[in-house]
């Protein structure tokens, strides 16, 4: 037999690696959406509301739960149905609105969808572990010239999620110097502790540490514990509320010392918008003085993070401070605005 010319090599080459350009990856995973629509990727993740799916055509998608019809998974994930510990499986086709689940090669065991709680949970869904979340923001300018004035704010804030409990800490600085004096050197340390005693509601206790010479705070202390509700919380949008008793202790530079019990309470929102684009917060955290019912202590972060890049993001935010009654020459409200750098994890 005479060997092909080269160039009828060439061509069948070309042909060959068309076609197997083509055809789809053996193996990739499926879904189904309710409108005819069919996806193929690799499944990453099943929140409680969302699938998302890697696709080499348009990165990760992001399907909501309630839309697919059925789903396929060629490779082992964890799979995890409600009320139940997650274990290795396959998702085969089934009935419209079930899936497969093919555990160790035994035969499919057909479930509702609705059933499927998590697809590779995350420690505090699968209550296996503990999860971290946290982020870091810094703010500063620099003057110089006819103004000479340095000013620094930075805060962090670190949550750690089991299934049963949630524990919260975090830290703002506030630091301005004017020449070669410092100005405002303020600071407030908080922390908090959830248990939960049902899937949205945990009893918690809570305290915080603030400093501000400027509002003639040597030192306000807080500490005390009440009710919490965790509205919402999926991958998308997260809402809480808790009130409680608290009792605070006021050191003052200047002023009478002071203390009091408080019904105190404190609101957490985060939403994503924009397909993820833009991240909206609000944080509220307020003290009713019991024995002055005109007395209230109301502090608030309200602001906007955007990812830039990976892990970082561009934080704009504004700070308000509220005390009804200020101590003696002080006003009621103090307001930052702040436009910064992040570090998200």
């Amino acid at each position: 037999m005479k060997p092909l010319p080269a160039f009828a090599v060439a061509f069948r080459l070309a042909v060959s690696l068309c076609l197997a350009l083509a055809t789809p990856p053996v193996g990739a995973d499926a879904v189904r959406l309710r409108n005819g629509d069919r996806l193929t990727g690799n499944v990453v993740v099943k929140t409680d509301t969302t699938l998302v799916l890697r696709t080499r055509y348009a990165g990760d998608v992001r399907i909501a739960w309630g839309e697919v019809v059925e789903i396929v998974v060629d490779q082992p994930v964890d799979v995890m149905l409600t009320g139940q510990a997650p274990s290795p499986a396959t998702l085969t086709a089934a009935a419209p609105g079930q899936a497969g689940i093919v555990r160790d090669g035994a035969l499919p065991e057909p479930v509702d969808l609705a059933q499927i709680a998590y697809i590779n949970p995350q420690p505090d869904q699968s209550g296996t572990g503990i999860a971290w979340r946290g982020h870091a923001n810094v703010a500063a300018t620099l003057s110089r010239g006819n103004a000479t004035n340095d000013r620094l704010y930075g805060e962090a804030q670190v949550e750690a999620r089991a299934r049963d409990y949630r524990w919260n800490a975090g830290v703002k600085v506030n630091r301005v110097r004017d020449g070669h004096a410092t100005a405002v050197n303020s600071w407030l340390g908080d922390a908090s502790l959830d248990r939960f005693i049902r899937t949205r509601h945990f009893v918690y206790a809570r305290s915080s540490l603030e400093h501000d010479p400027n509002r003639d705070l040597e030192l306000r202390a807080a500490a005390g514990a009440g009710y919490g509700w965790q509205v919402i919380e999926t991958s998308e949008q997260k809402l809480s509320l808790r009130g409680g008793l608290d009792y605070v202790r006021v050191d003052r530079d200047a002023g009478a010392d002071e203390s009091y019990p408080a019904l105190g309470w404190a609101l957490r929102y985060e939403q994503w918008v924009v397909d993820r684009r833009l991240q909206l917060f609000q944080e509220q955290e307020g003290f009713w003085n019991a024995r002055d019912l005109a007395h209230v202590v109301l502090r608030t972060r309200t602001g906007v993070r955007v990812p830039v890049f990976t892990n970082i993001e561009a934080t704009a935010q504004l700070n308000v401070d509220w005390d009804s009654e200020p101590a003696s020459g002080r006003d009621p409200v103090d307001s930052v605005w702040l436009l910064g750098l992040g570090y998200k994890w």
